[in-house]
């Protein structure tokens, strides 16, 4: 058979989070899925690792258990809020986890190979024709390497886009062990001006890099130190030694209005992003794409003449509500975060805010009990808004 003429039932462009999930989804389902990943380097290690209560039934429809079960991760120790008053409260969500989205992710990505998914990696999109049940899409495989594949649907996952207004995340880890008194605890605080195993605390400052920069004209460092100074949880870590050079990440919550079209559908950051303090962003992404594996199991299960995937219309607005309360003022947070690479939750405010996480030396065998993880997802940025 020539290359041009193997047909897939969906082309998923992007191997993080999403993608991934949507196809190890529609792999079960019983359909032939081409994951297309331009980073020769992937996955890599990156912010965005609280797994919510809600991600446990998810890990058993995907029955991903067994694939986790080395994932480097700590259970969330609480959270310490000063926000809706001047004394801090502790609050428990029992069953959530922070992992190692690095490792996390990579072990995904093996079990959906594993599984019978077909990877291109690094390949890039040349060209895209034809129309919804037929796609010809054109891969750069490699430096020179070209690959002509047929596709009934595509889904874009590749990543976020550029939006306004920007919103940046400085973040930075000190040893642990100079901040025993947060106990492992995550901390969350509302400032004026805007934990991961391996014995760390993430610190993170999330804000308008240009405001910031005029608050205070030093580099990345000296912001994310003013920051913790300025913050009642976290000022004992102003001082601290970095354990690594200052990082920036995009923090801009977002809403891709493109997201449906014939025949094509956005997952994950493509498609919108969150307020990364509510700690909901790795459950939504992973809900949204089971959610779109069985809408296009819902359209190629479909004979009738005519049948066409879902208008935009009709499902637009199934997502707005739900970002739109992900959205509010500044913050500024702790949380045991992931063993052996970096973690912190942001926040979305248009001022600035700041985030610190801690993470215990250890991590137990990922929990495979199913009452421990309710399938419902509570809400962190629920109770931290008043």
């Amino acid at each position: 058979m020539r290359d041009g003429d193997i047909l897939f039932d969906a082309l998923v462009i992007g191997a993080g989070l999403a993608g991934v999930s949507t196809a190890l989804r529609l792999q079960q389902l019983g359909y032939r899925v081409l994951l297309v990943q331009r980073s020769a380097v992937w996955p890599r290690a990156q912010v965005g690792e609280a797994l919510t209560p809600g991600v446990r039934n998810i890990i058993e429809l995907l029955d991903v258990n067994d694939a986790l079960a080395a994932v480097p991760h700590v259970a969330h120790a609480g959270s310490r809020v000063l926000w809706r008053s001047r004394t801090p409260d502790l609050l428990q969500q029992a069953s959530s986890a922070i992992v190692d989205r690095g490792h996390f992710d990579a072990a995904l990505l093996a079990l959906a190979q594993h599984r019978g998914v077909k990877l291109e990696q690094p390949a890039r999109l040349l060209d895209l024709a034809g129309a919804a049940g037929d796609w010809r899409v054109s891969l750069l495989c490699g430096q020179a390497r070209s690959r002509q594949v047929r596709a009934r649907f595509i889904f874009d996952a590749s990543g976020r886009i550029d939006c306004a207004p920007r919103l940046a995340a400085l973040w930075s880890e000190v040893d642990q062990s100079a901040l025993a008194e947060l106990d492992g605890t995550t901390q969350a605080e509302a400032l004026e001006h805007g934990s991961l195993p391996g014995g760390r605390y993430r610190l993170m400052l999330v804000c308008d890099p240009h405001v910031a920069r005029q608050a205070t004209p030093a580099g990345p460092e000296a912001r994310l130190r003013a920051a913790c100074a300025a913050s009642k949880l976290l000022r004992a870590a102003a001082e601290l030694p970095m354990l690594g050079a200052v990082k920036m990440c995009s923090a801009t919550p977002y809403l891709a209005p493109d997201s449906w079209q014939d025949g094509r559908l956005k997952l994950g950051d493509t498609a919108f992003a969150l307020d990364p303090v509510s700690s909901s962003g790795v459950e939504k992404a992973m809900r949204f794409s089971q959610q779109a594996a069985v809408a296009l199991h819902t359209v190629l299960g479909d004979d009738r003449p005519g049948r066409r995937w879902p208008a935009a219309s009709s499902r637009a607005g199934w997502w707005r509500p739900a970002r739109a309360t992900h959205t509010g003022p500044k913050r500024i947070t702790a949380r045991p975060g992931a063993p052996t690479s970096p973690s912190g939750k942001p926040a979305s405010a248009a001022r600035p805010a700041a985030a610190a996480r801690c993470g215990r030396n250890c991590w137990p065998p990922f929990p495979r009990s199913a009452p421990g993880w309710p399938a419902t997802s509570r809400r962190n940025s629920s109770r931290w808004r008043g």
